[in-house]
């Protein structure tokens, strides 16, 4: 796959995180758990070691930003 920009990945894996059932995108362990599965999915340009981190942050970040905050 080709990379693509960290806003188009930030976007798109915040399009399949809220396509999961709300009852999936309650808690701290959900998201930890869709970070895992999506992390490889998005080529982007990131100079970190540890693409899980910065995309569960995505995720945390996002739900503070709309007001639920995982539990």
């Amino acid at each position: 796959m080709a990379r693509i920009t960290k806003n188009d990945a930030e976007q798109e894996i915040i399009r399949e995180c809220r396509a999961l059932p709300d009852i999936e995108r309650k808690t701290d362990a959900h998201a930890t758990r869709f970070a895992m599965m999506i992390k490889d999915k998005y080529q982007y340009r990131y100079g970190g070691k540890d693409r899980f981190r910065a995309v569960h942050q995505m995720i945390i970040r996002y739900q503070n930003l709309i007001g639920a905050p995982l539990n």
